[in-house]
């Protein structure tokens, strides 16, 4: 690489000090069996008071908090105390998704299609659709429902079916051991289900069937009729009279009267509303459709639509952006000027190939957009699901190993659990894997629409970057003409190759770009930003190792030997996984969730809950090895034959 002089002077901020938690009285923090409540932060500490005893107060100090949480010694439960989470979490616990039996994930994964689809008419009608046994033509959009959930149901069955392309019949795809068909709901279930997804914030696992045995059956209705004028009369607390409740309940009441006048003696008479059972039939009501019905659709359009047009962030991990880059391989190499001393006739044959299946080269990569520190870039030759949750992990996880790897100088620590994560709507993104990812970290993913890129700013700033400022450092140009060329030897400066521009964009990642001074950040580099900024504000804690296995790790189910649980040829052993093997004999599997860049331990699963088990080989060097095979591979996955190391 050339130095420029206009170029600003580079600034390398080396210090690294524990983050701020950012904990509030919505979140649980376990240290050590002990559930805590955040109450204040300083520089150096946070205070907790005990969540069964409110007098009992606590300080820990920040580094004690990351370190307890890496070890595992404590977890932090964000939003545990909200009603969404208090909700989600009395329903189905610390449960990943799979965790449940896949007919279950398939039915769960159904409900939620029908819901998405469900969003996607109001959205197309223009108007909420109410759910009810309505005919077609007093429906909005003219479709009852019923109807609607027929042909979702249909749509949903063709796209699970594949052909086989030897016979050419169709036959459902597999989901799991079975390959049942699913089944038209009813629209009462289908209510149900929508208010169930809805109460849990939009987590799919709230839709996954969890029968228990029988159930406590629901009250029945005193009086069918009677309860029937309840109902309308708290619907119509929505209308643009803009009355309150108790003169909704007046209007019931009196409407009961009117019909008790005409009944003779033989017939029963009508059941008047108490004040707290119809409040609560108000209270019922959907939100939006109140605020739609008293103040106009428009009004309540304005006022429940998501707030995605101010940048104005100043907490690390307040908002992380996410992006896929490209770079055609011939591309990069006629600009490295590396096409140039290649045979005409590979020249060719490679045009050739590259006409029927380009050859690309893709980064995912994340940028803080408080600070303009980079958390992420993973490479790929094709951008996938799994990409993207690797990406997710890097975020959260010490880069320090890829940065000395690279010879970088300046090492890459910056880590943080985000608050917001904002994409695009490409395939990778909106995959169940990505999501399923981002759920189980407690990371909110937000979408803005597509074709609105000014909506992705940073992220879209710093693959700018990528383009024009990086590419300037490389010797070796091709220009599109004579005249530009002048007389510029393209092969006699070709310095790079393929391979290496993957170590070499990571180099220059972490030793140029995060210590150049920009002017966004009031003269500050991204690096010195993230030291300044994480002293000043809080931040969520990271996940610790045991947590990152549930989130990203595999999951696979395996026996008890007498050497332990045999994972890769890496024995798991202790006294206590022997007392299972004791108990239930060697044929028994046990599920097992094990992370590929963590080798020390794993986590099994028992009756008693989960269990983690460490290495027990004496060559304890055998992870930092493969770990090193693994980074060796990253940083070389898209060239045909790796480094020799």
């Amino acid at each position: 690489m050339t130095n420029n002089t206009d170029k600003p002077e580079l600034r390398i901020f080396r210090e690294n000090a524990p983050s701020i938690p950012l904990m509030g009285s919505n979140d649980r923090f376990v240290y050590e069996g002990t559930p805590l409540i955040a109450i204040s932060y300083s520089a150096t500490d946070t205070l907790f008071y005990k969540e069964n005893d409110p007098l009992a107060h606590r300080r820990i100090a920040h580094s004690e908090i990351e370190l307890a949480i890496d070890e595992g010694r404590a977890h932090f439960y964000p939003g545990f105390h909200t009603q969404v989470g208090w909700k989600a979490y009395q329903r189905f616990g610390d449960k990943n998704v799979d965790d449940f039996k896949s007919e279950a994930v398939a039915i769960g994964r159904f409900n939620e299609y029908l819901i998405h689809r469900y969003r996607a008419w109001c959205v197309e009608v223009g108007q909420h659709v109410p759910r009810s046994l309505k005919p077609a033509e007093e429906m909005p959009g003219g479709r009852s429902m019923e109807e609607l959930l027929f042909e979702w149901t249909t749509e949903y069955q063709l796209k699970h079916k594949v052909t086989n392309p030897q016979t050419g019949k169709i036959r459902k795809r597999r989901a799991g051991k079975k390959t049942n068909g699913v089944e038209l709901p009813t629209l009462r279930s289908f209510n149900n289900y929508i208010r169930l997804y809805e109460s849990c914030g939009d987590d799919v696992r709230a839709l996954i069937p969890q029968q228990k045995g029988p159930k406590r059956r629901h009250l029945q209705v005193e009086c069918a009729e009677s309860y029937s004028i309840w109902r309308q009369a708290a619907a119509e607390f929505a209308s643009r009279r803009k009355g309150g409740m108790s003169n909704a309940r007046k209007i019931a009441n009196a409407r009961i009267h009117e019909v008790n006048k005409t009944r003779g003696g033989d017939q029963p008479k009508l059941i008047f509303v108490k004040r707290k059972r119809f409040e609560n039939m108000i209270k019922e009501l959907r939100a939006f459709d109140v605020v739609a019905g008293r103040e106009g659709e428009a009004y309540a359009h304005a006022v429940f639509k998501p707030k995605m047009d101010s940048y104005d962030v100043v907490r690390p991990g307040e908002r992380v952006e996410f992006d896929d880059w490209n770079v055609d391989g011939i591309t990069l190499m006629k600009e490295t000027g590396a096409w140039l001393l290649l045979p005409a006739r590979f020249q060719t044959i490679l045009e050739q190939a590259s006409a029927d299946k380009p050859q690309r080269l893709w980064f995912v990569g994340a940028i803080d957009a408080a600070t303009g520190m980079p958390l992420a870039l993973k490479g790929t030759r094709n951008p996938c699901a799994s990409a993207v949750v690797e990406a997710l992990e890097m975020v959260m996880s010490d880069k320090t190993h890829i940065s000395d790897l690279a010879g970088a100088k300046t090492p890459w620590t910056a880590k943080v659990r985000p608050e917001n994560v904002f994409t695009d709507n490409g395939t990778p993104y909106i995959a169940d894997l990505t999501r399923e990812a981002f759920l189980m970290s407690s990371v909110s993913l937000t979408r803005p629409p597509a074709g609105q890129a000014w909506k992705r700013p940073f992220i879209e700033s710093l693959f700018k970057t990528f383009a024009k400022d990086l590419m300037s450092y490389f010797d070796g140009r091709t220009f599109s003409n004579v005249v530009e060329r002048r007389d510029y030897d393209s092969v006699a400066n070709a310095t790079l190759i393929i391979d290496e521009f993957m170590i070499v964009v990571i180099r220059w990642l972490c030793d140029v770009f995060v210590n150049t001074p920009s002017a966004r950040l009031n003269g500050l580099t991204p690096n010195e930003a993230w030291e300044l900024k994480k002293r000043t504000y809080p931040m969520r804690p990271v996940p610790g190792r045991h947590e990152k296995r549930h989130i990203f790790g595999t999951k696979k189910d395996k026996p008890i030997r007498s050497e332990g649980i045999i994972l890769h040829g890496v024995p798991y052993n202790s006294d206590e996984l022997q007392s299972y093997r004791r108990k239930h004999g060697s044929k028994k599997l046990f599920p097992v969730r094990f992370h590929p860049r963590d080798l020390e331990s794993i986590s099994v699963s028992t009756e008693d809950g989960w269990l983690i088990e460490v290495l027990q080989l004496p060559i304890l060097w055998l992870q930092d090895v493969l770990l090193l095979d693994m980074e060796l591979a990253v940083l070389n996955r898209h060239v045909g034959k790796p480094r020799q190391h």
